[in-house]
């Protein structure tokens, strides 16, 4: 069939230009999206820049401060200002008050995302993982959110775990694909998503950790999103695409490992930019240029500013044209903005980037650069560089003309009083971190630390993170205390009660026992074991542990439902999760027969003894279908009374005609064909866990085994 022809190649630049110029800004935004020559033509007129939004400001994290500071310009005649205090927002964790990323207006934040133009919010669901973590954590992963409303009014946060700590020095770095968390609002959920790499990888795991030793702290949150990619500083450069789900590593400009110099990566008038700012005052700045799919590093300005820089002597009635809002201050004293408002009248004029203001004549100037100065980040719409001196003044350096502005006083007020600690700022997206003192130790030290914890100890220990986790699981230090196996319930035809088959122990006040006397279920025949994990037992209306002799009811599920297998994990939570999973359907349900299956989304209702109800889960599938439910009904219907799960790391397994391995974390599946033809009659099948995993058993009747 003929390709149909692009009739807007025909038409000269200018006209096209002509016609998209007439589009309002949606319509052009959409228009950016139609095909990459558009794109290209629109960016590279730059037609969406009339409709870009002021700077209304920026928010900085102090140490010591609870909450992030905003340093702004007061809007003219009366408009509505955008204020940092974020009262409206009612956020689980009350530590929750730190800025860790911003994309386009948007905040994020731990636990939440706020919009404070429109003082909107919504709640931001913690990873399985995070459970029992907070936002100050000092394993906690860094994590960006991607907003770009001419494309969606959706917006997606996206976590990259960092290099394995203790293992695996070989591995190259970063993998290929590249798994990461993301979230995205449009469905409220988390998913893990695989990410290919674009060219070669930096090193291996060993080198890079080499590489972060001096400032892998410092560079964790410095980043841009340009033209539907982020751009992620740490060791080195990441561009990543979440549209089609690539990525690309390359190196910055100048080794980051460096001490003696301020690094910055942002957004800023022609793209992403990258500052280098060292003891001498020298200032460096580069603009990414990616024409023709090449990645190099422009130089755009280089200059000293040691003669330029005010060093302290400022006129104290002097304001700038910047106001502080002093966030912290107001909440803990409980004040008005009346020292804002009169900051406001006494400052009449406006800062604006477009003239070339320099200094005001009422500061005075040292000879030599002391060192106090540091980077705070890039004007997104101007070629400004934000600076601060010694955390008292906020600077603005044009590279234009080589003249920097003094906005005003950055010092919030009381700070002395509010921190203990030196005073130190960092603009939101670098904000300095703690440092995880563990991954510098050898992982043999390591490991013989964690030897020395009790099972609940080792197993908290566990949770703190994924390195963590990663090295207790791959030396199965858990593995020393596992529960000793007291015996197995047995399900028996015409018997009501499940029986009990047992070795018995040495110490009779320890045996397990499975009579469940202490036990009052609601139905006097609810005394058979539907399914069991890790030591609790699931009955049709209650959930029992036999070791404790304690029990809790089961409320009902939905109609038409039941409940099938339950997860618990004592490592991770104290809670436990019941699952039902929809059996394939008959005629009757009105599914068509040419349907495949099982379907995507599959939903699921899942029972929380966090909370006590049931609830509709929607489970994604990756990878393809077993077949159509005409196939499927083809096959032999499993019938049997004889469960089979297994629960493996965080995965339950379920065998019926096919194996489905289901993740309640991140609410996806997997549909896997087992290794034998279940739905042959001579043979009995079994799938269940034991010492390395999911194993899947078959006995024919000549008694062959195969396992």
């Amino acid at each position: 069939m003929k390709t149909p022809t692009d009739l807007t190649q025909e038409l000269p630049e200018d006209l096209l230009m002509a016609v998209l110029r007439r589009l309002p800004p949606r319509g052009l935004a959409a228009a950016r999206c139609v095909c990459k020559a558009w794109h290209a033509l629109v960016d590279a007129l730059r037609l969406l820049d009339p409709f870009r939004s002021s700077l209304a400001g920026f928010f900085i994290n102090y140490h010591e401060l609870d909450f992030s500071e905003f340093f702004f310009r007061p809007p003219r005649d009366g408009a509505a200002a955008v204020s940092g205090k974020i009262h409206y927002v009612t956020p689980a964790e009350h530590d929750d008050t730190i800025v860790l990323h911003h994309c386009n207006g948007l905040l994020l934040f731990w636990s939440y995302v706020v919009n404070p133009a429109t003082r909107c919010w919504a709640p931001l669901p913690l990873l399985p993982s995070e459970m029992g973590v907070g936002p100050s954590d000092m394993n906690v992963d860094p994590r960006y959110i991607v907003f770009d409303p001419p494309i969606s009014p959706h917006y997606e946060v996206l976590i990259i775990p960092p290099p394995p700590r203790h293992e695996m020095q070989q591995l190259e770095w970063p993998p290929s694909p590249f798994v990461m968390h993301v979230f995205s609002s449009a469905t409220g959920s988390w998913e893990d998503r695989s990410f290919a790499r674009q060219g070669a990888a930096i090193g291996t795991v060993g080198y890079l950790r080499e590489l972060a030793k001096p400032l892998f702290s410092t560079m964790r949150d410095y980043s841009a999103y340009w033209h539907g990619q982020l751009y992620v500083l740490d060791q080195f450069v990441m561009r990543i695409s979440l549209s089609n789900c690539t990525y690309q590593a390359f190196q910055p400009p100048v080794h980051v490992g460096t001490r003696d110099q301020e690094l910055c990566l942002g957004k800023s008038e022609n793209g992403v930019y990258f500052a280098s700012f060292d003891h001498r005052c020298r200032l460096r700045i580069w603009i990414l240029n990616e024409l023709h799919g090449e990645i190099e590093w422009v130089l755009r300005h280089d200059n000293n500013l040691d003669d330029m820089l005010p060093r302290g002597m400022y006129d104290e009635e002097f304001q700038g044209p910047w106001i502080m809002e002093d966030v912290n201050y107001n909440f803990y004293h409980s004040t008005s903005l009346t020292d804002m408002e009169e900051a406001k009248e006494k400052d009449a004029f406006e800062w604006n980037s477009d003239n070339e203001n320099t200094l005001d004549s009422k500061l005075r100037v040292r000879n030599h650069c002391n060192g106090s100065i540091e980077i705070l980040g890039f004007h997104p719409y101007k070629e400004v560089v934000f600076l601060n001196e010694s955390v008292d003044r906020g600077l603005a350096y044009h590279l234009n003309n080589s003249k920097i502005e003094d906005l005003g006083s950055i010092y919030p007020k009381h700070y002395i009083h509010l921190a203990s600690e030196a005073r130190q700022a960092r603009l939101v997206g670098t904000m300095e971190s703690t440092t995880d003192l563990t991954q510098w130790l050898p992982e043999d030290v390591f490991v013989a630390v964690l030897r020395r914890l009790a099972p609940h100890g080792l197993a908290a220990a566990r949770c703190v993170g994924k390195a963590w986790r990663t090295v207790i699981d791959a030396r199965r230090l858990l593995d020393l205390f596992p529960p000793s196996l007291a015996g197995i319930f047995i399900n028996f035809f015409d018997l009501e009660i499940s029986e009990f088959f047992f070795w018995p122990p040495r110490d009779t006040d320890t045996a397990v026992s499975g009579r469940l006397d202490y036990v009052a279920p609601t139905e006097n025949d609810d005394t058979c074991i539907m399914d069991h994990c890790n030591g609790l037992l699931l009955f049709c209306t209650y959930v029992a542990n036999p070791a404790t002799r304690r029990w809790a009811p089961l409320p009902p599920p939905p109609p038409g439902f039941g409940h099938d297998h339950i997860v618990f994990d004592p490592a991770i939570s104290p809670h436990y999760e019941v699952l039902d999973i929809l059996a394939l359907p008959c005629c009757t349900t009105g599914v068509e027969l040419h349907h495949e299956w099982p379907p995507s989304p599959f939903i699921m209702h899942v029972f929380f003894s966090t909370t006590g109800n049931w609830e509709e889960r929607p489970f994604a599938r990756q990878g393809d279908a077993i077949g159509t439910v005409a196939h499927l009904k083809q096959r032999v219907n499993w019938c049997t009374t004889q469960k089979h799960p297994a629960y493996w790391r965080g995965q339950l397994y379920v065998l019926n005609q096919f194996v489905m391995r289901i993740s309640l974390s991140n609410c996806t599946y997997q549909a896997i064909e087992p290794p034998v033809n279940v739905a042959r009659r001579d043979r009995k099948y079994c799938l269940g866990r034991s010492e390395n995993g999911v194993y899947f058993a078959s006995i024919d009747q000549h008694r062959h085994l195969r396992v």
